[in-house]
């Protein structure tokens, strides 16, 4: 019986993360049941997207881009005026 190796972890959460963000433009579509109209269809997507991670990975990605830049001397600006 094998045993998980903890070294393969970030690659697992790698792979995890990919596929997610993959479903996240797969191009499914959905249809709303009797009652539901497109604009409540639109929100519980929305929701959806943000109940399963896809926006809080995107995220730790930025904050994870701005630690390795800061850590190679960069300093890190607001793009915003």
């Amino acid at each position: 019986m094998s045993r998980f190796n903890p070294s393969v972890a970030p690659l697992v959460m790698m792979i995890a993360a990919l596929s997610l963000a993959g479903c996240a433009g797969s191009g499914v579509t959905y249809a709303a049941p009797a009652g539901v109209d497109q604009k409540t269809l639109e929100a519980d997507h929305r929701a959806c997207i943000e109940e399963s991670g896809i926006t809080r990975l995107g995220e730790d990605q930025k904050m994870l881009e701005q630690q390795c830049m800061m850590t190679r001397g960069y300093l890190m600006r607001s793009s915003t005026p």
